[in-house]
């Protein structure tokens, strides 16, 4: 995943027109400090414009959690707040708070009322 200022560069190598929100290194759970990255999928041999890094989505057994349609903003809180309630058998399996990811199309992106997929990784 690439990430920067933009992601212009990637959309020209033939990357997907989609977002994603990259949640790592967790300290401990979702009450601990964690990183945030905002990025585009791009190839792994993709030269990385300035002002650019690399972050790779960790190989994992993934919960996809879709949110319903509607403004980003609103939608993706809710989308969360399901997971947080969600027992283990519910999400299955038990959260691992190493990667978790959400995917924005890119209409969701220009206001447009696509549903986000949440990637919640468990153990």
């Amino acid at each position: 995943m690439g990430a920067g200022p933009d992601g212009r560069g990637f959309r020209a190598a033939g990357c997907p027109p989609a977002v994603f929100a990259l949640y790592s290194g967790y300290a401990s759970d979702a009450s601990g400090p964690y990183d945030f990255t905002i990025g585009v999928q791009a190839p792994v041999d993709a030269p990385l414009p300035p002002g650019f890094y690399r972050r790779t989505v960790e190989a994992n057994r993934y919960a996809r959690v879709v949110s319903g349609p509607g403004p980003a903003a609103r939608v993706v809180f809710e989308a969360w707040q399901r997971v947080w309630s969600a027992t283990d058998p519910e999400l299955g399996g038990r959260r691992a708070f190493r990667t978790d990811f959400e995917r924005y199309p890119g209409a969701a992106l220009s206001g447009g009322q696509e549903p986000v997929a949440l990637f919640v990784g468990l153990m």
